[in-house]
């Protein structure tokens, strides 16, 4: 089991350590699978707010640009300078994109609502 895990999280250096300790390992296996866990969690409710949303970041920690009044990004269109806001927040979080972070809203909706990843 212990292996399986090593390769899993790609931690096999981690435990050949000759200082490591049962406690160690422990505490670095429930760290681990907590935030597995809450990973799972946030991307759900990353893929929710998508739909009102420009969300970007890490599963762990993430943003989201919204519009006040609006439950559907596709609703920005109806406003004469919908889409032009559109692109102006898609840009700023596309600029404000850290190392290993992106931005979630899936290709097909951005398209759909006139923006080019």
């Amino acid at each position: 089991m212990l292996n399986n895990f090593c390769n899993e999280y790609d931690a096999q250096s981690f435990f050949n350590r000759e200082d490591m300790n049962n406690r160690d390992v422990f505490i670095y296996i429930v760290n681990n699978l907590t935030n597995k866990e809450n990973e799972q969690k946030n991307l759900i409710k990353i893929e929710k707010r998508c739909k009102k949303s420009i969300v970007y970041g890490t599963p762990l920690r993430f943003h989201e640009l919204s519009f006040t009044g609006i439950k559907d990004l596709a609703e920005m269109l109806e406003y004469e300078d919908g889409l032009k806001s559109l692109h102006e927040v898609y840009d700023q979080s596309k600029a404000k994109l850290g190392e290993g972070e992106k931005i979630y809203n899936p290709i097909e909706q951005l398209t759909k609502l006139g923006i080019k990843p």
